[in-house]
């Protein structure tokens, strides 16, 4: 009996080595994984070969389904598989995408329109709930067919290979936490187009643009070795400042105390280092957007630029280079060599001037330069910012402006996007004659006469100009200026303004001189 029993035992144990032996190998057996961007209530980019992409078992065979079709692959050696479908035609109606390897994946109401990334700094951050008029906004904010993916914030020193969000539909409950820059623009987009819109937000408040560049075109630039040497200036002498700082908030918050109505302006923010994660050159590219590379996009959308103008006029020299590599970089790394790219001129913002010397102008400026770029545009809001606040609460105009620009450029509708741009002046004694591109059917002035230029002569003393409309163009002088001889049209930080188009878009600053 015990020999029989000690047979019966070996063979049971046995039989459980064999089990988990099975178990391990199946255990071996990656998942197959998918990354965050390809989940429920996705938008796919229309009219355009749409890859699917994820990890298995090395040489595992991965299939995927989607709107009819079906695409097959294997995992390579370091366990990533591809698969590409046709392009696919736009469709508000909800399908499926299913993925099989040693497990099966369903991702469920995917809908197929326009899909746009958004990034930048703190304006772009902004939510719904903390913009213009939002209970108004929120009850009429039911749109199933807008959905917007949230990047959450993170900086790596090397490329990530995913990153943490998910697909939210637009609702009452859901538009407070959407960025209000991209929910307005999206809006917009999906009303004129009829199609389902989605929305990428990928943005870090007091970001530098040099964070969001790829390695490459950060360091291809012949500014990477002063930025470097800047940085590590920065930080030998940062724990000064950051006492000055500091002090100027404590002083800001005890005069707040008081209660008196004393105009204070906008609280000092709280100091970040030099050397903080976010904003070291490629950190936020590598973690926040290299991950989404390969996810078809109609286009970027790009709000940065007030990290960048602290730097006053070191920071305005070099800005345009700066936001020019950012794009040939994220072209480069989607692999469309003309992909859209729309961004937002910095707005009016501290003392109201009619003109001034400090840097913001020279920053708007700089940004402008980028318009040589093909396949770009720019909403300009010199208009709608606040003077003490560098977070203008009104973005349902930012967005509306940035899709004007779309359905303009990217859509050709009939719908004018283009803000008036400076083309040329002509002097004629006394006066000077300024000319305009997008400025179809004259400039109107609101509010009165026009507002918002000076003019110098040789002396460059520059005084306040008299000016007049005559048909497109617009006629200068000033009765002190015999000889004139250049011209600047708000050239301040929050500059005194009124020009528009006929589509009701302002007048971009400009000036005709370059002089230091």
């Amino acid at each position: 009996m015990k020999s029989k029993l000690k047979i019966k035992n070996l063979t049971s144990r046995l039989a459980g080595l064999f089990l988990l032996l099975v178990a391990s190998a199946v255990g071996a057996l990656a998942d197959v994984r998918l990354p965050a961007i390809f989940s429920d209530h996705m938008v796919l980019q229309a009219e355009c070969p749409v890859s699917v992409w994820g990890w298995a078992s090395p040489g595992e065979e991965v299939s995927v389904s989607l709107a009819g079709q079906t695409q097959t692959n294997a995992a390579n050696a370091s366990g990533k598989w591809h698969v590409t479908f046709s392009p696919l035609k736009k469709s508000n109606k909800a399908t499926t995408m299913t993925v099989k390897g040693s497990n099966t994946l369903i991702v469920e109401d995917v809908l197929v329109g326009e899909v746009w990334l958004g990034s930048g700094q703190s304006n772009m951050e902004l939510l719904v709930k903390n913009a213009k008029s939002f209970k108004r906004e929120q009850v009429d904010a039911t749109f199933p067919d807008i959905r917007m993916f949230t990047v959450k914030k993170a900086a790596s020193t090397n490329e990530s290979t995913d990153v943490t969000g998910r697909w939210v539909v637009c609702s009452s409950n859901t538009v407070g936490m959407f960025s209000a820059t991209l929910y307005f623009f999206g809006r917009e987009l999906h009303q004129q187009l009829g199609q389902p819109v989605g929305l990428i937000h990928s943005s870090w408040g007091g970001t530098p643009i040099q964070a969001w560049m790829p390695k490459d075109a950060i360091e291809s630039s012949p500014h990477h070795a002063d930025l470097v040497e800047r940085k590590k200036k920065e930080l030998a002498t940062w724990a000064e400042r950051e006492k000055k700082i500091l002090a100027s908030i404590r002083a800001w918050e005890a005069e707040a105390a008081k209660g008196t109505n004393k105009n204070l302006g906008e609280k000092p923010r709280s100091p970040s280092r030099p050397d903080a994660v976010q904003s070291m050159p490629c950190r936020l590219y590598n973690a926040m957007l290299h991950p989404l590379v390969g996810y078809r996009i109609g286009g970027v959308l790009w709000y940065q630029g007030e990290a960048n103008a602290r730097d006053g006029e070191t920071g305005a020299a070099i800005y345009t280079d700066l936001q020019t590599r950012l794009i040939a970089g994220l072209r480069a790394a989607w692999g469309v060599s003309e992909l859209p790219f729309l961004f937002v001129q910095l707005p009016n913002y501290k003392d109201p001037r009619a003109t001034s010397e400090n840097s913001w102008a020279y920053f708007r400026e700089a940004q402008a330069r980028t318009l040589s770029v093909p396949n770009t545009g720019m909403a300009v809001t010199i208009d709608i910012g606040e003077a003490n606040d560098i977070h203008p609460k009104n973005k349902q105009d930012v967005g509306r402006r940035l899709a004007q620009l779309a359905l303009g450029d990217v859509y050709k509708t009939k719908l004018s996007g283009r803000s008036p741009m400076f083309r040329e002046q002509a002097i004629q004694g006394r006066e000077v004659r300024l000319k305009f591109n997008h400025a179809e059917g004259g400039l109107v002035a609101r509010e009165g006469e026009i507002t918002g230029f000076v003019i110098a002569g040789a002396d460059r003393k520059w005084l306040p100009a008299t000016a007049r409309m005559a048909g497109d163009e617009v006629i200068l002088s000033s009765a002190d200026i015999a000889a004139p001889v250049a011209v600047r049209y708000a050239w301040a930080d929050n500059p005194k303004c009124n020009l528009y188009n006929r589509a009701g878009l302002p007048l971009s600053p400009f000036r005709t001189d370059s002089w230091k």
